[in-house]
């Protein structure tokens, strides 16, 4: 009669434990930060006792409850376990349970996004030091993401013969994430430059360095920035380090 006995799902708590955070820590290896945020986001919604409910029982109301008991915190830390529990959603997609649970996040979430102006991009090259300045020039040149710059390899650039080329983004969530980039002119220059010194390499990072997953990373830029703000205060490079180190 196509009637079926319906699958018992887990609690919460063990889905994350048991399939979710060993999922993340394989599918963000290389995002150490996406990686650290969803444990954040785990352990606090464990904490809030989320993790005793049924993964299959839990709704948008449970969601509000979290983010009520939760409200002396802002609403990017509230945010980090609703959206950590929005990606429990793909309990769906591995046929754990049924059906996907609308999950609203916390309104008011501070958003630390600002655009350049002409003239700080201008104080911020000139006071760069490499290898910062090419990844903040192909950053400025083409918008990609500061991690899809980092993370860059040879196999991924293609030169041409008139002073130009394409940058593949191989890798992203999205359809629209994975794009082919036409290169500008400071872009061209700034990877050719890198391309000869690295002996006109077929593969490897554009960007390398002794980090464990082999190539710079935003939280190395970060640190530079800080370095170079304390050590030349003239040119407050924190004041512009979000454009390149975000």
């Amino acid at each position: 009669m196509g009637i079926r006995e319906k699958k018992a799902a887990p609690t919460s708590g063990e889905f994350l434990k048991k399939h979710f955070l060993p999922f993340a820590e394989t599918a963000h290896v290389a995002k150490p930060n996406t990686l650290r945020y969803y444990k954040i986001g785990a352990a606090s919604l464990i904490d809030a006792n989320l993790g005793k409910l049924s993964l299959a029982e839990i709704n948008d109301q449970h969601a509000k409850q979290y983010a009520a008991k939760l409200a002396n915190l802002s609403p990017s830390t509230i945010n980090c376990g609703l959206r950590t529990l929005r990606a429990v959603n793909l309990a769906v997609e591995w046929g754990t349970i049924e059906r996907k649970s609308k999950i609203t996040l916390a309104k008011g979430e501070r958003q630390r996004e600002r655009v350049l102006s002409d003239r700080e991009q201008v104080i911020y090259l000139g006071a760069c030091n490499q290898p910062w300045k090419d990844a903040t020039t192909i950053i400025l040149g083409t918008a990609m993401r500061p991690g899809e710059v980092f993370a860059l390899r040879w196999e991924r650039v293609v030169f041409n013969d008139e002073n130009g080329g394409l940058i593949q983004i191989a890798e992203g969530k999205s359809k629209a994430a994975r794009r082919y980039l036409p290169m500008v002119t400071a872009v061209y220059d700034a990877l050719r430059t890198r391309w000869d010194a690295a002996g006109c390499a077929e593969t490897g990072w554009v960007f390398p360095s002794a980090s464990k997953c082999g190539h710079i990373t935003t939280r190395q830029t970060k640190k530079r920035s800080n370095w170079q703000s304390q050590s030349n205060p003239a040119t407050n490079l924190n004041s512009y380090a979000p454009a390149c180190a975000k």
